[in-house]
Formats: C-alpha cells, structure tokens, sequence
C-alpha cells in the first residue's frame, strides 16, 4: 500500500537500533510508519579515501563480549564549504557500533577528520532519506501484525498541504529557592490557547473571582492529567511554546 502524508516528526523507535517512526498526519489523524531499512553512517575526510576505505573495511574492535565491524564502506562525494570531495562514508549497524568504530579508526593513518558522528540518529535519517518536517511524505509498505512498515525509502513530497491542530501552551511553577529545580518543585498552573479562540487555565489552587476560562483541580497530578486529556481532545499536532523543550517539558516529564 501506498501513504502519503504531512511529515509531523521521527523518533528512534528502539534504543540501540536504527529504525525510525515516522508521524504522517493525512485525512484528518496521525498515522505511525516504522522505517527499519535505515543505515547510520558517519563520514571522514583522509589523504588518501580509497587507501583509507580499505583499512576501515578490516577494523575489527571487541567490545563487552561481541566483534563490531563496519556494515560497510565506500568512497562517495560530498560538499564541504561548497567544494565537492572524495569522502568515506562508514555505515554501522547500529547506532551503538559509532563510538568504539570511530576510536579505533581515527588510530589509521591518513585519517584527518569526521564528520556527521555527533548527529542524532533521527536527525542523520531526515538528511539522508531528504525529508523535510512539515512537508510531504509518499510511503510504500505492507502492514505486518497490526504496523504498517515501510518496504521501500520514504521519498520527499512538496506542495502536500494539511489541516494541522496547533495548541500554544505555558506553565507558571513554584520555585522558593530562585532557580528552576524541574526535579523537586510544583507546577502550579498551565495556560492554553489555540487560534479558533480557545483558552483554558489549570491550576490547583483556589482562586476567588476567577473567571470561566480558569479551571481548579484538587491536585497538580489531577492538573497535569487534565492538561494531557486536554490535548488529546482537540486531536494537537503542534504543541507551541516558547523555550518550552528547556523549561516547560523537564516539569511535565
């Protein structure tokens, strides 16, 4: 079967292995597709990449019982700083396999940089299938045991337009000693609103006069509760906020 959709997000689907989900929103709801024919890879520049692709092929390092060697290697060209140039692309079998692999590698002579190491895995897979968040998507995959997963490379869509559902958000904590401490110290109220003119504060403490928008809960589980059910009321696909993956989300974990 075929799907296609608009990209909402990717996430690494099992630690330690390189499948990806990929979140399409199509015809109104979100649909999951596990991507398992993903490769990682990283890149490295040498003097001489074909001398250098070869030695890589025969690295072999022992690691907590178990030989880790390159998936594969090859000589491609790539851009750097606008020049075109001869590098080595190493794939791993999985995203655990880089560290120890590049240890061992940079030892080779010739060997002069990498590049593409520190990127994680979900970001490596949008650059290497060319798939752009919040742009088009076109699937083809078969459903096995109730997950559609893909058999061919997600293939890049422009011009795919859909509904999305956007929902702003903030929360207000209290923090006695001055700094934020995610770890120990309550969120005491969230504030939503969304563009069709909806507007809630949660809070669990009581307010006198408060007006119809403002909505008390006995506790701050019961108002963090209430905020999840929130969302997944108005079907959200975009959770706005600002510096929200740095302050608001470490509380609501």
């Amino acid at each position: 079967m075929i799907v296609e959709g608009l990209l909402l997000d990717v996430d690494q689907a099992e630690e330690g292995l390189p499948f990806v989900t990929l979140y399409l929103k199509r015809g109104g709801r979100v649909e999951a597709i596990l991507d398992k024919a993903f490769e990682p890879s990283f890149y490295l520049i040498a003097e001489d990449p074909h001398r250098a692709a070869r030695m890589i092929s025969k690295v072999e390092v022992q690691e907590k019982g178990r030989i880790i060697r390159p998936k594969g290697v090859e000589v491609v060209r790539r851009r750097k700083l606008g020049r075109e140039m001869e590098v080595v692309r190493v794939v791993l079998e999985g995203p655990r396999d880089l560290t120890p692999l590049r240890h061992a590698i940079r030892e080779l002579p010739g060997v002069k940089g990498f590049y593409g190491f520190d990127l994680p895995l979900t970001r490596q897979y949008l650059i290497e299938r060319g798939l752009v968040p919040l742009e088009g998507v076109r699937v083809e995959g078969e459903e096995r045991e109730g997950t559609l997963i893909a058999t061919l490379p997600p293939e890049h869509r422009s011009g795919f337009q859909e509904e999305l559902e956007m929902m702003s958000f903030d929360i207000e904590v209290y923090n006695p000693g001055g700094i934020p401490r995610s770890d120990r110290d309550p969120v005491i109220m969230v504030s939503l609103a969304a563009p069709d003119g909806f507007r809630k504060v949660l809070t669990w403490k009581e307010v006198e006069g408060a007006p119809d928008f403002v909505e008390v809960l006995g506790s701050e589980r019961e108002m963090l509760e209430r905020f999840v059910e929130l969302v997944g009321e108005r079907g959200v696909d975009l959770l706005l906020g600002y510096n929200t993956d740095f302050f608001d989300f470490p509380y609501l974990r």
